[in-house]
């Protein structure tokens, strides 16, 4: 779907393209790239593409929210993602994984939730 919001995007001649990749669509956005589409990627990057990028520290983030919850008395902590394939999911992961060993707390592969997204159903007009 992300490349399709994409090529239409392209086709209406637009100046310039903020997006959130999904990381399913590395090559065709280098292309656009390559053929000078001006994009700027927000909340994560892909990695190799050269085009800006908009982020949050998201490895800080996830550390301080762990550590947040630590302080808090809280010990049994689990993080859910959709993908590590994603770079904010992937530092967020590393945060939490960083925080649970400073304090020496126990990560279990059951506190480790990675999520699917579920198919968006696609509509047709009559």
């Amino acid at each position: 779907m992300e490349r399709q919001y994409l090529e239409m995007l392209r086709a209406k001649d637009v100046d310039g393209i903020i997006f959130v990749p999904s990381g399913e669509n590395q090559d065709y956005v280098c292309k656009l790239i390559e053929k000078e589409a001006r994009l700027v990627q927000i909340d994560r990057s892909l990695d190799d593409v050269p085009a800006s990028a908009v982020l949050v520290d998201d490895e800080h983030a996830a550390y301080n929210a762990v550590r947040l919850l630590i302080a808090n008395g809280y010990r049994r902590i689990a993080i859910l993602f959709f993908s590590e394939q994603a770079s904010t999911h992937r530092l967020r992961l590393q945060g939490y994984r960083r925080a649970m060993h400073e304090a020496d707390l126990p990560v279990p592969e059951a506190y480790v939730h990675p999520l699917f997204r579920p198919q968006i159903p696609t509509f047709t007009t009559i």
